[in-house]
């Protein structure tokens, strides 16, 4: 027999990875600071056919945007570009790129609106019960309406990802010149729940991860080569690092649905959200 295995080195250079995209978002507020306008256009390459040649292949580019939110005029376009790096499916796939947009640009235009970036969500969710219920156990479990503590700042996202539901608060403070996560929260409902625990697990390692993402390492291409080769240059999160974490799993009839991805796309624009408040800086 002949067993072949990877270094790291091929790991991290020579595999797929994960999918890139530019996001273009356009709304509208009406006097009264009401929404009435909202598009949305990506524009990726499609890790089912990496060709193009698809003509019904843009649809799938468009998953993890929020489309239950009550806007009046609203127009999703999904644009196909053939890259010439090789991607693969990455935790949560378009979900985690497509939520850091339509997340972060909703709270962009809460603040427009001079409303309060969960109230915003909440009333253009009013008649959906899912994410209504997790966005107000989010709000309830983070404090969210309590005044902010001085350089203190808390962000929120939501989503859908494989039928499950979760509203998310990331807190973040500033210590002179830099600026640390140390609680994040999340309400997950993800129908009936055989293993609570397992949910928690899930979600725990989802925002782990979404953290590392997020803010501590990349994948960058120097002339056609792979800068980073091994966990010196690609940093992981460290244990020290890891903020507070509480996760509420809600008890619900609905029949159960998927779990293991869905805590991880709101961890980026929670968190972008949350620099702003305390920053007055997007990112």
């Amino acid at each position: 027999p002949v067993q072949v295995i990877w270094s790291r080195e091929d790991d991290l250079t020579q595999g797929p990875f994960r999918a890139c995209s530019l996001n273009v978002c356009r709304g509208g507020i009406d006097s009264d600071g009401n929404l009435m306008a909202l598009e949305h256009k990506v524009v990726c390459q499609d890790i089912r056919n990496q060709t193009g040649d698809d003509p019904n292949a843009g649809s799938h580019v468009t998953g993890g945007i929020v489309t239950e939110y009550a806007i009046p005029n609203w127009r999703l376009i999904g644009v196909l570009r053939k890259f010439y790096i090789p991607i693969t499916y990455w935790r949560a796939v378009y979900h985690s790129t497509n939520c850091f947009a339509q997340e972060s640009f909703l709270d962009e235009l809460a603040h427009s609106a001079k409303k309060d970036p969960l109230s915003f969500r909440l009333s253009l969710l009013k008649d959906h019960r899912r994410y209504t219920n997790v966005l107000n156990t989010v709000a309830e479990k983070s404090s969210w309406f309590t005044p902010r503590e001085k350089n203190h700042g808390k962000g929120g996202a939501i989503v859908e990802r494989s039928g499950a539901f979760v509203a998310m608060v990331v807190e973040v403070v500033r210590i002179k010149n830099s600026l640390k996560v140390v609680k994040v929260t999340a309400a997950v409902d993800c129908g009936t729940v055989v293993n609570p625990d397992i949910v928690k697990a899930q979600t725990e390692g989802s925002i782990v991860m979404g953290l590392t993402a997020t803010y501590k390492s990349e994948i960058s291409i120097e002339k056609g080569k792979v800068v980073e080769k091994n966990f010196d240059q690609y940093k992981m999160l460290m244990l020290h690092e890891c903020p507070e974490i509480e996760v509420t799993v809600i008890q619900s009839e609905d029949p159960p649905e998927g779990a293991g991805e869905a805590g991880l796309p709101t961890v980026a624009p929670a968190l972008a959200n949350a620099i702003y408040e305390v920053t007055g800086k997007r990112l």
